[in-house]
């Protein structure tokens, strides 16, 4: 990941089990102006002078106007205040374990927004998915709506969860539904 002034500029996601011998590796964000996705043929083939072919990667916006229902995307970690939220949302549900395939998802148009109540996770979880969602003009932030904060020092805890999507008046139902439960 690249973050300049506690902002992320772009991140690399490598999947080793999806899309052939040797996995799927992803790239993007504002310094590259896209996502960026290549298959790896094989780990034992690829050699330091042969680059594999990276194509981009096309935006996950149009699935969202085709979908009657929206998809929240949430952890597979049993989480009581995610289950009393869940049902608030009207969406359908979609659970995977890993925040960072959850805003991959989010980006590749799999889903329409993530949520996680609770911390569990780290900066380094989304700062990747964040640099994807933000070059195509989707939002991460807190619960409660407050965008995390990529510098070097302090806490690396996401501790208010996260929302993520890339339809910002989606993200703000999200975050508004959240409040609601939370006061």
């Amino acid at each position: 990941m690249v973050c300049v002034c506690c902002c992320v500029w772009s991140g690399v996601m490598h999947q080793p089990f999806v899309g052939g011998g040797g996995g799927t590796t992803y790239y993007g964000g504002p310094a590259v102006d896209g996502i960026f996705r290549c298959h790896v043929v094989s780990p034992y083939t690829t050699h330091l002078f042969t680059w594999p072919a990276f194509e981009r990667v096309p935006t996950g916006r149009a699935t969202l106007s085709t979908r009657s229902t929206p998809i929240v995307g949430h952890s597979e970690s049993p989480c009581g205040h995610a289950n009393a939220i869940l049902p608030l949302l009207n969406m359908s549900t979609m659970a995977k374990g890993s925040t960072g395939i959850l805003l991959l998802d989010v980006a590749l148009g799999h889903i329409d927004v993530y949520f996680r109540y609770v911390h569990r996770t780290k900066r380094w979880d989304s700062c990747v998915g964040e640099a994807f969602l933000i070059v195509l003009g989707g939002v991460l932030t807190d619960r409660n709506g407050h965008l995390y904060d990529y510098s070097a020092s302090g806490d690396h805890e996401n501790t208010a969860g996260i929302v993520a999507s890339l339809d910002k008046s989606l993200h703000a139902t999200v975050v508004a539904r959240v409040a609601t439960y939370a006061s």
